[in-house]
């Protein structure tokens, strides 16, 4: 009973830092020896009280991501299975995120603020450059190519 105590308390400090995943709680109460019982009872016990609820946090990650931080829905992807998130959790919870035009405006942004460091470049650079810059921030290779299409060739024929 004591140990039960123990885990739910190690648990709860955890979560007054840091919102967890079932997973991750599970691995860090693992890591303090705590018996399976305990755990089982603990990790029970936070998802009845809802302390635990991947699918609630999931979605806020998610809104995080997109909303504050411009992620492309790859990079958030990855950092969902980063968090050690069910596979199935995430591919649903990205359908209800899904929003090709709000991607399109945060991949223009990255893009232009990449454009403002490459204006010295050559073309082919510049297109490579603009390029990988989104691809490392999530972006989908058809969202890529159409803000490549309006900071590089478009601007380029007004100049003409």
């Amino acid at each position: 009973m004591e140990e039960k105590k123990a885990c739910m308390q190690t648990a709860l400090r955890s979560l007054t830092r840091k919102m967890s995943s079932e997973k991750e709680m599970l691995e860090k109460l693992q890591k303090k020896n705590y018996s399976q019982e305990s755990i089982d009872a603990t990790i029970s016990d936070l998802k009845r009280l809802r302390y635990l609820d991947d699918t609630r946090l999931i979605d806020a990650l998610c809104e995080e991501y997109f909303t504050f931080k411009k992620y492309g829905p790859i990079r958030v992807k990855q950092t969902l299975f980063k968090k050690k998130f069910a596979a199935q959790l995430i591919d649903e919870t990205l359908l209800h995120h899904d929003d090709p035009r709000r991607d399109q405006r945060h991949a223009l942004y990255w893009g232009e603020k990449k454009m403002q460091r490459l204006a010295q470049k050559e073309l082919p650079a510049q297109v490579r450059s603009l390029q990988q810059h989104l691809y490392t921030k999530g972006f989908r290779p058809d969202t890529i190519r159409k803000v490549v299409q309006t900071l590089i060739f478009d601007k380029q024929q007004d100049f003409e």
